[in-house]
């Protein structure tokens, strides 16, 4: 994923699937600023609102700060199956 990364750095897929490896490995805080990158380069990708204010938490990070990126993907964003898991997130 870090060769893709390189060679098109704009895509937000590979960013997705490193932080997620990431994370399994235990690496929040780069799986953190991964996902935060990919919102930066594709704002409607609302896996990665979900999946980051997710981490923010088990980062024992800021909850409110997970409310409000989960609330800025629900603007975001147009899936219905994402939509509702941010619900479902803000509704915890």
């Amino acid at each position: 994923f870090e060769e893709a990364i390189q060679v098109n750095p704009k895509a937000e897929s590979p960013k997705m699937n490193l932080a997620e490896i990431e994370a399994k490995d235990g690496k929040l805080t780069a799986a953190i600023a991964l996902y935060r990158q990919a919102i930066k380069d594709d704002p409607q990708r609302g896996l990665a609102y979900l999946r980051l204010g997710q981490l923010i938490v088990a980062s024992g990070g800021s909850k409110d700060e997970a409310r409000k990126i989960w609330e800025r993907g629900l603007a975001a964003i147009s899936s219905e199956d994402t939509i509702n898991q941010l619900r479902d997130e803000l509704g915890k």
